[in-house]
Parts: structure tokens; C-alpha cells; sequence
């Protein structure tokens, strides 16, 4: 039971990751989506090419390419391909749930969006809407626990299915900068970010660290003492997403290559 509360954050945790880095990546890179089965007019639409264009064309664009960027990026991380498989979602079928966690984001931010996209706004709208769509999918998709045990195992004692904060903390801080790494290296458009900054591997996995002892200590007085299924899928967004954030501040959005 532990490990399952475990996987599910990871699973928040780097499908908010790899979705707002990919999703920002396609706001603004013209050769962001030469990662999926795009039109080469998608690849196009989605970079704002030094142009201004609307939000309403903005978020057309973007909505046709979105869904085969995030769940390309989801099935080529080895973690979260056996997650979608578990619940027995293929790319295709990743592919026809994407639009309608997107279509939730847009009415969500559709108002605070500019009127007019250029490429930083692009970029910060970008990021903002793929943390939204990431969270929305794993929340939907991901909201219980997979089916893979039997039934006996829902009498297990409630001392079973509960770790402290602390512990749930420790097992993150230890496991976390592995899997994100990795889900960046398997991504061909954060790779190319990740290089053009000097970022590897190694350097990656030294980095993350840092990210995840800011977050902890913004938010260790807001998380519950003890971590269970119920709540495992909330502090895992929340501290994914500051985890995300802070990375990409400090080494990839405000570096130029």
C-alpha cells in the first residue's frame, strides 16, 4: 500500500513536469512539435515566430498538437508507460483524453490569458496551462488506486496504509530527481533545452535536490502529518508543481542557450 501512495505522487509529480516543460516548449519552439505526428502547418502555428497572434488562435493551435506532445512524452518515460498501462490506457486513448483536460484549463485561465500572445507570454501561458492539463489527467485518470490487487487488501489496517510526512517526504527527496531526469532525457524537446543549457544527466540529478529542499520547507507546515491515499494526490501536485516551477526558473527559462 505504501508504494502504491509512492507511485501515484510520482506519477503527479512527473506528468506535471514533462507536460508544463513540453507544453512551454510547443508555445514557443517552432520545432517543438517535430516530436509528434503534427502537420509541419502545426509545427508552424505553435511557434510564435517572434509574431504576435491571439489568444483564441493561440489555444486553437495548440489544442492540435497538445495531446500527441504530452502523451508522447508519457509513453516514452518508462515509469508512467507502465502506470497508463496499468490502467490500461494506450497512446490513442491517452491521445482522445488530453482535449478534455484542456478544454477545463482554457475555461479555467481563458480570462487571465493575454489578448494577445507573444513569445514570453507564450512561453509562461504555456507552462501554466500543460501544470493545469497534467494535473487534470493525472486527478482523472489516476485519482484511485489501480485495481491489481485483491480485494483482501482493502481490510488492511489503517497503520498500513498511512506514512508520516517526514517518511513520505524521505522516500520523495531519494527517488524524485531520478525519475524526472530520466522523463527529461527521453523527451527529444527538453533534451534539446537541457543541452543547450549545459544540463546532463548527472547535472540534472544534482539540481533537483535543491528544487525539492525549497519546496519542502514552503510547504512542510501545510502538509498533514500523515500521508495517505486520500491525500497523497494533492501534496504530490503541489509540491510537483513548486518542484517544477523552481527548476525551471532558475536553469531553463531564464538561460538563454
Amino acid at each position: 500500500m505504501l508504494k502504491k501512495y509512492i507511485l501515484n505522487t510520482l506519477f503527479y509529480l512527473t506528468s506535471l513536469s514533462l507536460s508544463s516543460f513540453a507544453v512551454a516548449a510547443a508555445a514557443t519552439d517552432t520545432n517543438a512539435s517535430s516530436t509528434t505526428n503534427t502537420t509541419s502547418s502545426s509545427t508552424s502555428a505553435t511557434s510564435t515566430d517572434d509574431q504576435s497572434r491571439g489568444k483564441d488562435e493561440w489555444l486553437s493551435k495548440m489544442r492540435e498538437v497538445v495531446p500527441g506532445i504530452i502523451c508522447k512524452n508519457f509513453t516514452q518515460n518508462d515509469e508512467l508507460n507502465k502506470r497508463l498501462k496499468a490502467e490500461n490506457i494506450d497512446y490513442d486513448k491517452c491521445v482522445s483524453l488530453i482535449p478534455a483536460s484542456f478544454d477545463k484549463c482554457k475555461s479555467k485561465y481563458y480570462s487571465d490569458l493575454p489578448a494577445t500572445m507573444d513569445k514570453d507570454s507564450a512561453s509562461k501561458w504555456g507552462k501554466t496551462m500543460g501544470e493545469c492539463i497534467g494535473t487534470d489527467f493525472a486527478l482523472t485518470n489516476f485519482g484511485g488506486e489501480s485495481n491489481t490487487n485483491n480485494k483482501d487488501s482493502s481490510s488492511a489496517s489503517s497503520s498500513a496504509q498511512e506514512m508520516t510526512k517526514d517518511e513520505w517526504l524521505s522516500k520523495l527527496k531519494a527517488v524524485v530527481p531520478d525519475l524526472i531526469c530520466k522523463g527529461f532525457m527521453q523527451d527529444e524537446t527538453l533534451n534539446k533545452r537541457l543541452t543547450e543549457v549545459n544540463i546532463n544527466y548527472d547535472k540534472c540529478v544534482s539540481l533537483i535536490p535543491e528544487s525539492v529542499d525549497k519546496c519542502q520547507k514552503e510547504l512542510y507546515s501545510q502538509i498533514p502529518a500523515t500521508i495517505n491515499q486520500q491525500n497523497a494526490g494533492k501534496w504530490g501536485h503541489s509540491i510537483g508543481e513548486c518542484i517544477g516551477k523552481d527548476f525551471a526558473l532558475k536553469h531553463l527559462f531564464n538561460k538563454k542557450p
